[in-house]
């Protein structure tokens, strides 16, 4: 007897793919013709075929007993997007990589219940490249289908373009407000400022014709100053109402003055509320910017004594190119109480905010957390701090019974223990964002440095500075 070589399973379901896709393309014993929208063009099949790989179809075919020879009409397709998804289902293969076919065809899958389809669309997507034409479609893809790894690649694709090219996309103006929301959630990834944000979103929305305000409610409008909001109303003056224009410069000029807009009354509601959970919280996600003080100053300035007391008076401002609003959190004392016990400090927090033509002094409320190497002035609520506009800082404070320390211990010798350093020695410190100054911080007062006499290290009082911007701190550092 003659040996008969059997045929792995593989090419066994290879050979019925090819029979079944003959098949189709041959339009051998269809019973059922089907056709899309705008077209008379009509695509023959095979009911048992539909009804056994989609459920959708399988309702349509035999629950609503349709006849042989019967025309199934469906809506919201293209015929090309029709014609993939018949060749799947015949063979199990997907004749496009094209990502608007992928997307298209994707979508089509959902509607008719096809799992496999689907799940080969995704894994597609996921491998396509992302340019400057198809790239709002990915994000929007990403959002359907749940694709994180590609909504990433398209978030870091448009990172890599310039500012002026991310809004000025066609495509822009084309994207659904699903995807736009998407993006603005997701602005932390980009350092543009909230300004940039809030004309892409007026353009998006004049160009719809839409007067619903929603996606403006993801933008802290009051992040902006007064001037860039009027160059906003200057360039687009249809937009906003002028009872919109009014209520949201009064309070810019003076928050809670008058009731704002809804879409942005939540954002100036919610500004005093608790920011961050704890101190870990902050610590962990805060932006922290470091102040150092490595100078040589004369020994005729230190203070030679036990205890001191002063004010630090400083500005904080913000230029255009910072990123994102800040807030700050939480200052942190060069020293802790392994220096200087908890009953022997006293602190006060200050800032300075402009009524009429006077600066009136208002007192900050603060929680003090206590370590050994440092004291930390948790605040508790927002201090929003608005481009280019200064935010003046008072810290007054008071110490008493410094302990002394020598090479094996406390001695009772006095020791050098602070530095007061004039405010003309010591150098505004500016922190740059891509070559432009993003936060310039100003002495206004002298300034004094701690001096550990164990290692000679020399901090200034307030050696660093705890904002939320947003942002990731390593995100910006790296940024800077």
């Amino acid at each position: 007897m003659d040996s008969v070589k059997l045929k792995s399973t593989e090419e066994t379901k290879s050979d019925l793919r090819n029979d079944l896709l003959k098949m189709f393309e041959e339009k051998a014993h269809m019973d059922i013709s089907i056709s899309v929208e705008n077209t008379y063009v009509c695509i023959e099949a095979h009911k048992l075929i539909l009804a056994i790989r989609s459920p959708v179809f399988a309702d349509i075919c035999f629950k609503e007993h349709r006849n042989n020879g019967d025309i199934i009409k469906v809506d919201g397709i293209s015929l090309r997007t029709l014609n993939l998804i018949l060749c799947y289902m015949y063979s199990d293969e997907l004749k496009t990589d094209s990502p608007k076919e992928l997307i298209e065809v994707g979508k089509a899958a959902h509607k008719f219940e096809i799992g496999g389809l689907i799940r080969l669309c995704k894994h597609h997507l996921n491998y396509c490249s992302v340019d400057k034409h198809n790239v709002w479609s990915m994000i929007e893809a990403s959002i359907y289908f749940k694709l994180e790894a590609l909504g990433k690649r398209c978030l870091r694709f448009l990172k890599s373009l310039s500012t002026g090219a991310l809004f000025e996309m066609p495509e822009f103006l084309q994207t659904t407000q699903e995807t736009l929301y998407y993006i603005l959630k997701r602005r932390d990834n980009f350092i543009e400022s909230d300004v940039f944000w809030m004309e892409g979103i007026i353009r998006w929305l004049q160009h719809h014709k839409n007067r619903n305000r929603y996606l403006l409610s993801a933008i802290q409008t009051f992040s902006l100053n007064s001037s860039e909001f009027l160059d906003l109303i200057e360039k687009y003056p249809a937009f906003f109402t002028s009872k919109e224009t009014s209520r949201i410069l009064c309070n810019m000029l003076r928050p809670g003055m008058v009731e704002v807009p809804p879409w942005c009354e939540e954002k100036l509601k919610t500004s005093n509320k608790q920011l961050f959970s704890d101190y870990n919280d902050i610590v962990a996600n805060a932006l922290k910017i470091k102040l150092e003080s490595n100078m040589k100053f004369p020994k005729s300035i230190f203070f030679e004594e036990d205890g001191f007391e002063g004010s630090i008076v400083f500005e904080i401002k913000l230029s255009k190119h910072f990123p994102r609003m800040p807030y700050l959190v939480m200052l942190e004392l060069a020293f802790g109480s392994t220096y200087v016990p908890r009953e022997n400090l006293e602190l006060e927090l200050y800032h300075y905010e402009q009524g009429g033509a006077l600066l009136m002094k208002k007192e900050i409320n603060f929680f003090l957390k206590v370590t050994e190497d440092h004291y930390y002035l948790m605040v508790n609520h927002h201090m929003r701090l608005q481009k280019n506009y200064p935010f003046v800082f008072a810290l007054k404070l008071r110490v008493s019974g410094l302990k002394k320390w020598g090479s094996d211990g406390p001695i009772s010798n006095r020791q050098y223990r602070v530095a007061k350093i004039p405010e003309d020695i010591f150098q505004n410190i500016c922190l740059d964002v891509n070559g432009y100054k993003a936060i310039c911080l100003t002495l206004l007062s002298d300034w004094m440095v701690f001096i550990d006499p164990k290692c000679d290290e020399k901090n200034p009082i307030l050696t660093n500075f705890y904002f939320d911007s947003s942002i990731k701190s390593e995100d910006l550092a790296s940024q800077m």
